[in-house]
């Protein structure tokens, strides 16, 4: 084996990287490895002259070989003789025992269907099929493998036909009539419950199962999705609705759907139930472009085109009743009051909307990278249909454009070249609507920009690249020559602060400090304003940036009072507050610090993480919780937030959920929240499945807020 790798690098010398024996070759549905593909040939020859070729691993490497090259060569009839051979290999004979286990009897399977296939051979077919659906030998963790096997195998071949004795009746109905859809409805219900799958990220909410062998050898996902019973009726209908569409505007080699194929009650609940769709391969486009980069250009670029064609199939159900509300209160309004107080945030806004107020209000898609697929053809799939509500005419392909961006921050030229091929699959697919011109769908394009480059910025998980590459879209969108007149004012004014605040030079608008240094700092600062009693604070915790910058000077670190204002007045930082020459810290004070905090309206759930090892005080010697060496009890409502302040502990954490309504509780900044304490009584365990959920719900963070 190693002989025959060796001869293929030195004719052709190459990368080895991911070469893998005897598994390499049991996954047909991806790439494998340059090298051992032109090895492959090599490598069976020496394998069949070798007195060692009856040896199980011998015989098991020349079977996974045989069947490798068989799917790989352009002669049928090679290709015959390679998978009959692969076969009586596993089978055995006189002198060699069959290759046992579940793995060797699914190949053998597999190599049957396609060699019945291949040859036209309908016996060989069923005796692939009888095995799939017998009870011999059966491992229940290969029951999702062997169903998604039958089920492709019907998708494609069609219906059996044959003498199936002992199958159940309703899988026998869907054999005689080719019924893949209720294959591949079995193989997910039994993928719920196998060790043989599994979990990837996938979809904004969707809890998600990839089913394969350990060896990824079918390349199936089932994608499980939660929702209410009304929920899922819709998704199911927009679905179909946009299938049939894109169907007749014969458009499924470049767009494509997830197929769904049942629906299940949710153990959980009466009232819920689990959507069970699926699709052969692919990964997310928000995968795609940080494996990539710029390289993901033309998928995004067709993905714009597919926004565009659910936009104008759904255009004449859009219902935008509240949708300016939604926006302030859930969306931009809030990502504004993370920066800004409630008079500032409220006068940007309503600058925003004046931006957009005409504009058609266009059907919610949720269009973020991670509700799309690419699939390996470069077809782009969609992903979750059950937003509801809508959106202004551009907003959601700023979205799509920058939540994970392909374009660089100063590119404003790319952006519009996105709009403009929108704007065309728009006409093309409902040419008889009212579509705005171009002075007027760059407005609405621009203020949606302008709304993804606040939330990107005041999104604490946001990369540092990302943030930086915002900036500079703000920029681009606020100056003089902006290709986008009509929004340059109020991106001038987000930039100018962006500028101010952030520690980017006035210039080249590039960081003065590294983020090492910034975390760093930031850390120190919050020591020596949180615990430090050498510290000159106030009595309302205020310290002057030039004797804090002493203070930290003598304390070993470079800082000067300019780089304490940056950091402390950064966008989007919530620890600290700034005001002329004085900083102090917001919260997580074990010295004494008088901070007039606020009452607003209280979440219904905040969240705080502890070790596990503090639950009997908390809940069963009914201690609940306490400040124990701060001022207060730190709550968040971003569950995430909570789990990433616990990692300080080293060690297992429990995350609690508090009942709001029965405390007393002041807004700190950002997303925390101070409480004197909890009692037992408020606080329960979040379940794995509920902290999944959460957490998959947007409540993400990063490491900065406690």
């Amino acid at each position: 084996m190693s002989i025959g790798l060796v001869e293929a690098f030195r004719e052709t010398p190459r990368s080895a990287r991911g070469v893998r024996f005897p598994f390499g070759l049991r996954s047909p549905h991806l790439e494998p490895p340059e090298l051992l593909v032109d090895a492959a040939s090599t490598i069976l020859k020496r394998i069949r002259v070798s007195k060692r070729s009856g040896e199980f691993v011998f015989r098991d490497i020349a079977a996974e070989l045989e069947s490798f090259l068989a799917r790989r060569v352009a002669d049928p009839k090679y290709a015959e003789a390679l998978l009959e051979d692969a076969i009586r290999t596993r089978i055995g004979g006189p002198r060699n025992q069959p290759l046992k286990g579940w793995r060797q009897e699914l190949a053998l399977a597999e190599d049957r269907l396609l060699l019945a296939r291949l040859a036209q051979r309908p016996s060989v077919r069923l005796e692939a099929v009888r095995f799939l659906v017998s009870d011999a030998g059966r491992d229940d963790q290969a029951l999702a493998t062997r169903f998604a096997v039958l089920a492709a195998d019907v998708e494609s071949g069609g219906p059996v036909v044959g003498g199936l004795s002992g199958v159940d009746a309703d899988m026998l109905v869907a054999l005689r009539s080719g019924d893949s859809d209720y294959l591949f409805g079995m193989a997910a219900r039994h993928a719920l419950d196998s060790h043989d799958v599994t979990r990837v990220t996938l979809g904004g909410r969707n809890g998600v199962l990839a089913l394969s062998d350990l060896d990824n050898a079918n390349g199936h996902t089932f994608v499980f999705k939660r929702q209410t019973a009304q929920g899922q009726t819709r998704d199911s209908r927009r679905s179909a609705s946009l299938k049939s569409a894109v169907t007749l505007a014969s458009r499924r080699d470049q767009f494509g759907l997830v197929d769904h194929l049942a629906t299940i009650p949710a153990a959980a609940s009466t009232d819920e139930v689990l959507s069970i769709r699926r699709f052969s391969r692919g990964t997310t486009l928000h995968d795609h472009i940080i494996r990539v980069g710029a390289l993901a250009r033309p998928e995004v670029m067709s993905a714009a085109q597919y926004l565009a064609v659910i936009h104008a199939h759904e255009m004449p159900e859009a219902q935008p009743d509240g949708m300016r509300r939604t926006i302030k209160e859930s969306e931009l309004g809030r990502w504004l009051r993370a920066l800004f107080n409630q008079e500032q945030a409220n006068n940007i806004f309503n600058a925003w909307w004046e931006l957009v107020a005409d504009a058609p209000p266009i059907p919610r898609r949720d269009a973020h990278g991670l509700n799309w697929l690419v699939e390996p053809s470069g077809t782009i799939v969609a992903l979750d249909f059950d937003a509801q509500g809508c959106r202004p005419f551009g907003y959601e392909l700023a979205q799509l454009l920058e939540d994970c961006p392909v374009f660089p921050g100063d590119d404003l030229q790319s952006r519009l070249a996105a709009l403009d091929l929108y704007r065309a699959e728009l006409k093309s697919t409902a040419p008889g609507a009212s579509w705005p011109d171009t002075s007027a769908a760059e407005r609405f394009f621009g203020a949606g920009l302008i709304a993804r480059v606040v939330q990107v910025l005041t999104n604490p998980t946001a990369p540092r690249d990302q943030k930086l590459a915002s900036g500079e879209l703000l920029v681009a969108l606020g100056a003089v020559e902006s290709l986008i007149p009509r929004v340059s004012p109020l991106a001038k004014t987000l930039s100018a602060r962006w500028a101010q605040v952030t520690g980017m030079s006035s210039t080249g608008l590039r960081p003065v400090m590294s983020d090492a240094d910034r975390r760093r700092l930031s850390r120190t600062m919050a020591y020596h304003l949180r615990h430090n009693p050498a510290a000159p604070t106030s009595r309302e915790g205020w310290v002057d940036v030039r004797e804090l910058a002493d203070l930290m000077f003598a304390a070993g670190h470079k800082v000067g009072p300019d780089q304490i204002r940056y950091i402390a007045g950064a966008l989007g930082e919530t620890r600290f507050e700034l005001d002329g020459d004085d900083v102090r810290a917001l919260y997580g004070h074990s010295n004494r610090a008088t901070i007039p905090y606020v009452r607003r309206d209280t979440p219904p759930a905040l969240f705080h993480a502890t070790p596990l090892r503090n639950l009997n005080s908390v809940l069963e010697a009914l201690d609940g919780l306490r400040p124990v060496g701060r001022q207060w009890v730190h709550l968040t409502e971003n569950v995430s937030v909570a789990m990433q302040s616990s990692k300080r502990h080293h060690g297992p954490i429990a995350v609690l959920e508090v009942d709001s309504s029965a405390i007393e509780v002041f807004h700190a900044s950002g997303p925390v929240w101070l409480t004197a304490r909890v009692p037992a009584s408020s606080l329960k365990i979040v379940t794995l499945e509920r902290l999944r959920e959460l957490v998959d719900d947007g409540h993400r963070t990063g490491s900065d807020y406690l």
